[in-house]
């Protein structure tokens, strides 16, 4: 005859002991880290880097909304989120749309970037440099 296991009992509503209580909390911890994958670890790294870029709460959402549309098989939900994530500086991404660099001061060696970039000698033209951002330089 098969012995019975006990089952750990955790009490049922408000009223349980402190042991009680103790076992339950240390089950639903070991439950969740149990169940904790690296996507989820960089998910919640994603919505922080969001927060820490945008300066708002709500920019929690921008790090995992871009990395699942890259992430994404459809090639112009791919880009998206790749924009997305250059956004939050986790690319070093290099500008070429008028307006949209950084003010300067200098020619050729001698630029002079704003805080947050770097002076790299352009793809396109040799000799001439440009700013570009550095990984998480703008927070």
């Amino acid at each position: 005859m098969k012995k019975k296991v006990k089952k750990n009992d955790h009490g049922r509503g408000f009223k349980r002991t402190q042991k009680q209580w103790e076992n339950s909390f240390a089950d639903h911890v070991g439950k969740f880290i149990d169940r904790l994958h690296v996507d989820d670890l960089l998910m919640i790294g994603l919505a922080i880097q969001g927060v820490r870029v945008t300066q708002r709460l709500e920019g929690a959402f921008i790090g995992p909304v871009g990395l699942k549309l890259a992430q994404s098989s459809n090639l112009p939900a791919g880009a998206a989120g790749l924009v997305l994530l250059g956004g939050l500086g986790l690319l070093s991404v290099v500008s070429y749309v008028p307006g949209v660099k950084p003010p300067v001061s200098g020619e050729g060696e001698n630029i002079v970037c704003p805080p947050g970039y770097w002076a790299v000698e352009s793809p396109l033209e040799s000799g001439n440099f440009i700013c570009i951002l550095k990984p998480g330089g703008l927070y």
